[in-house]
């Protein structure tokens, strides 16, 4: 079962350190929105997964860039978002025991194993969305476990 954290700074550098790691350290990127040119993007706000190693329990964290008028928005832009017919070609398999071993090796770390990050295209200021994930989890099954903590997340305000 999901539970709610306490927004902490560390955990936020956490996420951006996640997302700046590559496929030699079992993190597999996906660009749902923005530019496929390699053109850099300034990203600020983020919506994540990890699994607090204590608890056993999975964990949902948002950090949004101070402009966002609310989590709110963002919960909505999350909801919206489709993976791309590109995306969803690739034909990533989920992987359950190698995505079992890679969310205990992120836990034991604090980090996530789901990063969705949101941001701007530095060249023309379009809006970047990248899925970032652990190995043994498609881009398929991450996005929809954001949706469905968002969704109990918006559940708890009605």
């Amino acid at each position: 079962m999901e539970r709610g954290r306490p927004f902490e700074g560390r955990l936020t550098n956490n996420i951006i350190e996640f997302t700046q790691m590559g496929p030699e350290a079992g993190v597999s990127m996906f660009v749902l929105k923005g530019s496929m040119d390699g053109s850099p993007a300034t990203f600020s706000s983020f919506a994540s997964l990890g699994l607090d190693i204590k608890s056993k329990q999975t964990y949902f964290v948002v950090s949004i860039d101070p402009e966002v008028p609310s989590h709110f928005e963002m919960y909505n832009k999350i909801l919206d978002l489709e993976l791309p017919e590109r995306v969803a070609d690739l034909n990533v398999l989920d992987i359950e025991t190698l995505a079992d071993n890679f969310r205990k090796r992120f836990g034991a770390k604090k980090m996530p194993f789901i990063v969705l990050s949101f941001g701007k295209n530095d060249k023309n200021g379009d809006e970047s969305v990248v899925l970032s994930v652990i190995a043994g989890i498609s881009p398929k099954a991450a996005l929809s476990a954001i949706k469905e903590s968002v969704r109990m997340r918006k559940s708890t305000f009605n």
